[in-house]
């Protein structure tokens, strides 16, 4: 029989099995931010809401130069991936 897992804990269950409030559960098992968003990202979502219909840059460039402006560095020695495992991935295929 095949097992399925779910990605991220049940807080809810562990919430019954402890006594404790779910909101005071943080929960590490996913890769979720448990704090709201800041303000500057809510504005950065609105103000470009209707570009969500087109793929985003493969290639980062504007955020890569954008992030070589602010940490003055060479934007060539950036790296952007889909999560960790994209970046993985990417590094043992050029190695």
């Amino acid at each position: 029989m095949k097992k399925t897992f779910a990605h991220g804990g049940n807080t809810e269950e562990v919430s019954r099995a402890f006594g404790i409030r779910e909101e005071q559960i943080t929960d590490f098992s996913s890769n979720v931010n448990p704090f709201d968003l800041p303000h500057s990202v809510l504005r950065a979502i609105d103000s470009n809401i209707r570009n969500i219909s087109r793929y985003p840059d493969r290639e980062s460039l504007k955020l890569k130069v954008a992030l070589g402006k602010h940490l003055d560095i060479d934007s060539k020695h950036i790296v952007i991936g889909n999560g960790s495992g994209d970046i993985i991935t990417a590094v043992r295929l050029t190695s």
